[in-house]
């Protein structure tokens, strides 16, 4: 059942030779926009900039997934 007290934003989009840095600052601004609820689910295969995103979310960018709750994650790596 939907919880009539939560919204999704979803987006998605593909991006041809993106810069890291370009995408981290994308999703900083979803981030000034709709905290303090918000998680990214990102691609897990890339460590790199999932640890550069965990920098600038001020998250530890030395997390152990396995240990780690993805509840208190806003930046949620997924191996797809």
């Amino acid at each position: 059942m939907k919880d009539p007290k939560v919204i999704r934003v979803i987006y998605a989009e593909e991006f041809t030779k993106a810069n890291p840095s370009d995408i981290v600052d994308l999703c900083y601004d979803f981030h000034r926009k709709y905290w303090p609820n918000i998680r990214f689910l990102v691609d897990g295969s890339n460590a790199g900039f999932v640890r550069q995103l965990k920098v600038v979310f001020d998250e530890d960018p030395d997390y152990d997934y396995k240990d780690e709750n993805p509840e208190t994650m806003e930046i949620v790596p997924v191996n797809f």
